[in-house]
């Protein structure tokens, strides 16, 4: 009969070698990860309550480990632990493993997906698969497109060599690099690449050389217009296909951070992608259980999508602030009504999570700012940089537009020093993190760096040269570092 384990760890606390709170129906190390619990070890014990065995002795009879499951059939047991006795009584137990049917891998497109839905298992809380949703359902359609076959198995070589933390300098392989790009070339070609599957052949080669890759990436700029290319004679995606939707998404957001216009006029968002990123966010998040934080996203989200009007507009008034006097005027009002909706919907959600210890602010002597905030998970900490950064940049928007017309509001630019420095806070988390993820928060963050004076700048630039330590994208002289902050800071609020 089945007995239950002595260790009832679950899966994932078990496959990372951690210790196991058993705090059901989620363990805390789970719920700190933002990661689904398996619950209890399913693993099965059976006892035998005196079957004529012979009594003496401690064990029982053994088995060695057995072949994995024959093709021929359904199930087969690869494991089975010796019989030991439990008490006087005659009762004993014993531990089975059992293993479904396995099917070799027989095409390049199978051994691909395979490996790609292995580095998905163990990796799946990362930045790397929060920026890409369409990743959980790419496996399935490796084998429908030889360019996603390509650039997949390209992406999943450097992902994988990653996490073994090879030298950053072999992480990208030239040879798989080049078939990728050879692969994209001849479907474009052909007229045949105006795909869901295409698109996200596009996306991962991208991101790919922009994740793993150290130094600038080639033809970056040849690449991203080739996104758009694809995306715009792409028909509107299928809202209810995850992977159309999410290729769609991915590829709006690589295109907008990379200040790529054409989605719609003078750079504002307009349909159908404004609709696709609004979808899109909320078919993610309606995995997250937490509704309060689904809802401050969804709303940020809603202000996010006005920001390329917004730069496009401040643009046009810098290069002429006499003619745009009335543009300027309508342009602060748009932005504040923006901000307002930051400060009375979103930031007081996001500061709520603190009351469950999803964000914890603790005294911190070895830092610069005298305080710390730390995070149940690195996408929480993603979520919270984002809207910060967001309200700080559209305060600088209003005190760069009064700067020019030589109205300058202080109170407006202490509000906007003020969240620059609570966003130096986050730091010390951040240098926690994976070194991809630690830098994909510091690129957010640098935004931030033209508020400081010149010793918090010094304190920001050594902590910015630790998180780039393994992949060492930046340059060692701080005066160009420190230009490269400020140049950041001033496309993010239209100024470039």
């Amino acid at each position: 009969m089945p007995r239950n384990l002595t260790s009832r760890a679950c899966e994932n606390c078990k496959r990372r070698k951690r210790k196991c709170d058993q705090n059901w129906p989620t363990c805390t190390a789970c719920q700190r990860n933002s990661v689904v619990c398996s619950g209890p070890a399913s693993l099965v014990k059976f006892v035998n309550h005196g079957d004529g065995r012979k009594k003496s002795g401690a064990s029982m009879e053994t088995q060695p480990r057995l072949n994995p499951a024959d093709s021929n059939k359904p199930v087969a047991m690869i494991e089975r632990k010796p019989w030991i006795r439990l008490g006087e009584d005659g009762a004993s137990q014993a531990v089975f493993r059992l293993q479904g049917l396995r099917i070799p891998a027989t095409t390049v497109a199978e051994r691909v997906s395979r490996r790609l839905f292995a580095l998905l298992e163990d990796g799946h809380e990362t930045v790397t698969v929060m920026k890409m949703s369409y990743l959980p359902h790419t496996p399935q359609r490796i084998a429908h497109s030889t360019c996603l076959r390509d650039c997949a198995a390209f992406f999943c070589s450097a992902w994988a060599d990653y996490r073994r933390r090879e030298p950053a300098e072999n992480l990208l392989a030239p040879r798989l690099c080049v078939k990728a790009v050879k692969s994209l070339q001849q479907v474009l070609n052909h007229g045949k690449g105006y795909t869901p599957e295409t698109l996200a052949a596009m996306n991962m080669l991208e991101r790919a050389v922009s994740l793993f890759g150290v130094g600038k990436a080639p033809n970056l700029e040849l690449h991203l217009r080739g996104i758009r290319h694809v995306l715009m004679q792409n028909p509107p995606p299928d809202m209810l296909d995850p992977f159309d939707l999410g290729a769609a998404f991915e590829s709006v957001c690589i295109l907008q951070s990379a200040g790529v216009n054409g989605l719609g006029d003078d750079g504002e968002l307009k349909s159908p992608w404004k609709e696709v990123l609004h979808h899109a966010s909320e078919e993610h998040l309606n995995k997250n259980l937490n509704k309060d934080l689904k809802q401050a996203v969804l709303e940020f989200y809603g202000i996010f999508a006005n920001f390329s009007q917004w730069l496009g507009d401040v643009r046009k008034i810098r290069a002429n602030p006499e003619e745009n006097r009335q543009l300027a005027k309508q342009t602060i009002q748009s932005v504040s009504e923006g901000g307002n909706k930051m400060d009375t919907v979103v930031l007081p959600i996001i500061e709520n999570l603190s009351r469950n210890g999803a964000i914890v602010q603790a005294p911190d002597p070895q830092s610069r700012f005298g305080s710390k905030l730390d995070f149940s998970s690195v996408g929480l900490a993603q979520k919270w940089i984002e809207m910060h950064c967001c309200r700080m940049i559209l305060l600088r928007v209003i005190w760069d537009i009064g700067v020019w017309y030589g109205e300058p509001d202080q109170d407006i630019y202490n509000k906007y020093r003020a969240v620059a420095v609570k966003l130096w806070t986050t730091i010390p988390y951040v240098l926690t993190a994976e070194p991809i993820e630690a830098m994909d928060l510091f690129e957010k963050l640098m935004s931030s760096f033209e508020a400081a004076d010149d010793e918090e700048m010094e304190y920001l630039l050594d902590q910015l040269l630790i998180a780039d330590n393994y992949q060492r994208r930046l340059p060692r002289d701080k005066t160009v570092l420190k230009e490269i902050a400020l140049t950041a800071a001033r496309q993010v609020t239209g100024r470039i």
